[in-house]
């Protein structure tokens, strides 16, 4: 079976830029969906472009590893967190993980980020029924570590969440960005 590659995409998290590898299968082996919130340039990359790419640049190839790399670890704590956490945790887990990434790529304010999930959404993700999320949510809500109104996620006690959560971003491998002060007074 031949796929090819439909999209490739790097993360900086100084630029707010995403990089996302998309191999598109057959049609009817497709399990994804793929959406934007925000303008966004989708480039399309033939498999033998992106090997002669790869091949020149040792580089792209090394980050292209890297991301393989962490996807692999992500895989890992999905399957670990949908196979053997309960509802609380799970929910938990998955604000968590999304806190971080937003705060990677400079969007997270206060602790508050902008969600336009449904608990639908959320259920999907978390493989629960909207009624458990629904109850999680509120349980969340209650222990004072969690608000979700509209489209804006309120991490209250982001420590305690992260408890709750058996959350630990080693995972995700964040790249720290030094600050330009950082820079400066390393250089100088």
């Amino acid at each position: 079976m031949r796929a090819t590659i439909n999209a490739a995409i790097i993360t900086s998290p100084r630029h707010r830029l995403a990089i996302l590898i998309v191999v598109r299968f057959p049609p009817r082996l497709s399990r994804y969906n793929l959406c934007s919130e925000g303008t966004s340039t989708v480039a399309f990359i033939s498999h033998s472009h992106l090997r002669r790419m790869l091949k020149e640049s040792p580089g792209l190839t090394n980050a292209f590893w890297r991301e393989t790399l962490i996807h692999a670890a992500i895989y890992r704590e999905w399957v670990e967190n949908l196979g053997s956490r309960a509802a609380l945790p799970r929910v938990a887990h998955l604000f968590c993980e999304l806190a971080t990434r937003f705060e990677m790529v400079g969007l997270l304010d206060n602790d508050t980020f902008r969600l336009p999930l449904t608990q639908q959404d959320l259920a999907d993700a978390c493989g629960l029924s909207t009624v458990h999320v629904n109850r999680t949510v509120q349980e969340l809500r209650k222990m004072g570590l969690l608000d979700w109104r509209g489209q804006i996620a309120y991490v209250l006690r982001r420590e305690e969440l992260e408890t709750v959560a058996e959350f630990s971003a080693d995972y995700l491998h964040a790249l720290k960005v030094p600050s330009p002060r950082a820079i400066i007074m390393a250089a100088g």
